[in-house]
C-alpha cells in the first residue's frame, strides 16, 4: 500500500461524466467507507482485479459504496457509449464516472491501472492500493474503517447506490470468439455464458454451458461456465476458453456432448506450467486456443504468455513469454508479450494479437523464436495501412489465417475495422465493409466466407469472399 497524506475531499467536479447513474456527490457518501476504483476498459489486469472489488461489494453491502472510475488507455474509450459497453460485459453494477480527462486521476494522484482509493466515513483519503491482489489488504481496512465509522456514531446503515443500464435483451448478447467445421459454425455468447453451435444459415442445433455462470462439468447445455471466449475444433472435441473461470473446457463430441474440465481449477493464478498435471494448474485468463498436432495452443492474457497443452501426456508447457508485460522478442523466457488475445495457426508459425501493445506477433513453429511484425511498444497505436513496420492497429483482438489466400484476416477491434496482413508483402490494409462494425472480436473461415462477430452489437456477419457481400445472420432468430 502506497502512503498518503491525510486529505479531506469535500466533493468532485462537477463536470465529470456519470456512465450509468446520476451523479453522486460525496456529501451523499459519508457515513459509509467509500473506494473510487480506477480502471480503464482495455486492460485483462482491471478485469481480473474487478472479481476482487465485486467480492468486497458482496461481503460489506451497507457499509462499503464502490464508485467505478474510467480513465481511458486509448482514445477510442474517450467515449461514455464505448465505456457503457464495457461496463455491461462485465457487469459492473456500481456507480462509474467517465474520466476521459483524467482529472480523478491527477486529483488522487493514481499512477496505474488499476488502483482502488480508499476514504473513510468522513471523507477522508486514507489508501490507495495499486494493482491486483489486493484483496486482503483491502477487506481488513474497509472492516476497520467500518467498525470506527460504527464506535463514532456516524455509520449510515443506508444501502449504497445501485447503477444499471442493461443492454436490450437479444439472442446473442457480447459474442466474442467464432470457430467452424465444415457443416457449423460455433459462437462463444460470451456474456450469456454459454457456446453455440449453430447452421450457416443461424439455425441453433446444439449448446454447450447452461447460461448460468458457474463452474461445474455436465452434459451439454447441464454445465456452467463463465465468460467463454477462445474456442476451436480438434480431435473430435470442443475446446474452450472459460475465460472468467480461468479454466479450458472441452466439449467431446463422440462422447454425448460431455464438457469437462482439461485445465484450471476455477480460480486465478500463477502457477508455472510444470508444476504439475494441466488440471490442477491455476490460471489466469485464457482467451483463445488453437489445436495443432496433439497440442493445443493457449493465450494467457493474464500471464502475458502463450502455453501449449499436450492432450497424450496430459500435462503443459510454455510456448513463450517470461511472464512480463512488453513486447522484446527471442525465444521462451527472453520473450514478452503484452495481453496475447488471439491466435491463429499459419503454415510455419503461431500469430499472436498482442491487444495492450495493438501488436502483431508471430511464433516460429519450429524453434519457437517470438518477432514483432506490427507494433513497437505499449502506447504504440493508431489507425495506419502499409509497410508492416509503419502500420498500426488499437486493441485488435481476433485472427484468423487464410491458407487459400496466404493473408492474416484481423479484427482491428478498436478502429471497428478489418484488416488483412500479407506475410508475403509484408503489409496491412483495411478491408472495405459497407456495415457499422462495433468492436468486432471473433472471426474464422467457412462456407467461402469470412464470419464476423460483431460483438457490441451482438450479432453475427458474414462476408462473402466472391462477391464482397456482407450480410446479418439472424442467429437464433428462426
Amino acid at each position: 500500500m502506497a502512503a498518503v497524506a491525510p486529505i479531506y475531499l469535500h466533493d468532485l467536479p462537477s463536470d465529470l461524466e456519470w456512465v450509468n447513474s446520476s451523479p453522486v456527490p460525496l456529501s451523499a457518501l459519508r457515513g459509509r467507507v467509500s473506494l473510487f476504483y480506477f480502471w480503464t476498459g482495455s486492460s485483462v489486469h482491471c478485469q481480473q482485479a474487478l472479481a476482487e472489488i465485486k467480492s468486497l461489494e458482496g461481503k460489506f453491502i451497507e457499509g462499503l459504496c464502490v464508485i467505478g472510475v474510467h480513465t481511458p488507455k486509448h482514445s477510442y474509450e474517450s467515449s461514455a457509449a464505448v465505456v457503457l459497453k464495457t461496463i455491461n460485459r462485465w457487469f459492473i453494477r456500481h456507480p462509474v464516472i467517465n474520466d476521459p480527462q483524467w482529472q480523478l486521476w491527477r486529483r488522487f494522484a493514481v499512477s496505474a491501472w488499476p488502483t482502488s482509493v480508499l476514504l473513510d466515513a468522513e471523507g477522508k483519503l486514507v489508501g490507495m492500493y495499486v494493482g491486483e491482489g489486493q484483496k486482503a489488504a483491502l477487506e481488513a481496512k474497509i472492516s476497520e474503517l467500518i467498525g470506527a465509522a460504527s464506535l463514532k456514531g456516524i455509520r449510515s446503515s443506508e444501502p449504497a447506490p445501485i447503477a444499471k443500464k442493461p443492454e436490450a435483451r437479444t439472442f446473442l448478447q457480447f459474442p466474442s470468439k467464432l470457430c467452424a467445421s465444415a457443416e457449423r459454425l460455433y459462437i462463444s455468447d460470451t456474456s450469456h455464458n454459454r457456446v453455440l453451435e449453430c447452421s450457416f444459415e443461424g439455425r441453433v442445433t446444439r449448446i454447450f454451458g447452461s447460461g448460468n455462470a458457474g463452474f461445474w462439468d455436465g452434459m451439454g447445455a447441464e454445465a456452467g461456465m463463465r465468460e467463454p471466449t477462445g474456442i476451436c475444433i480438434g480431435k473430435d472435441m470442443l475446446f474452450i476458453c472459460d475465460t472468467g473461470n480461468h479454466a479450458i473446457r472441452r466439449v467431446r463430441f463422440l462422447a454425448n456432448d460431455q464438457l469437462d474440465t482439461l485445465a484450471g481449477n476455477g480460480r486465478q493464478g500463477n502457477s508455472a506450467p510444470e508444476d504439475g498435471p494441466s488440471k490442477t494448474l491455476m490460471l489466469a485468463s485464457p482467451t483463445d486456443c488453437v489445436f495443432h498436432q496433439d497440442k493445443l495452443y493457449v493465450s494467457l492474457a493474464g500471464r502475458h504468455q502463450v502455453w501449449a497443452f499436450d492432450l497424450l501426456r496430459n500435462n503443459a508447457s510454455r510456448v513463450a513469454g517470461s511472464g512480463e508485460e512488453g513486447v522484446a522478442d527471442g525465444a521462451l523466457m527472453a520473450a514478452n508479450f503484452a495481453q496475447p488475445t488471439a491466435l491463429a495457426l499459419g503454415k510455419e508459425f503461431l500469430y499472436v494479437l498482442d491487444s495492450a501493445s495493438s501488436a502483431l506477433r508471430q511464433v516460429r513453429l519450429n524453434d519457437l523464436v517470438v518477432s514483432t511484425l506490427v507494433g513497437e511498444g505499449l502506447y504504440d497505436c493508431g489507425d495506419s495501412d502499409g509497410p508492416a513496420s509503419l502500420a498500426k492497429l488499437q486493441h485488435p483482438t481476433a485472427a484468423c489465417f487464410d491458407h487459400q489466400r496466404n493473408v492474416l484476416w484481423i479484427a482491428d477491434s478498436y478502429n471497428n475495422k478489418i484488416k488483412v496482413f500479407s506475410p508475403v508483402k509484408n503489409e496491412v490494409k483495411t478491408l472495405n465493409v459497407n456495415y457499422k462494425l462495433q468492436e468486432p472480436a471473433g472471426l474464422t473461415l467457412a462456407d467461402n466466407a469470412l464470419w464476423i462477430a460483431n460483438q457490441n452489437a451482438h450479432e453475427l456477419l458474414r462476408l462473402d469472399l466472391k462477391s464482397g457481400k456482407l450480410t446479418r445472420v439472424p442467429v437464433g432468430e428462426n
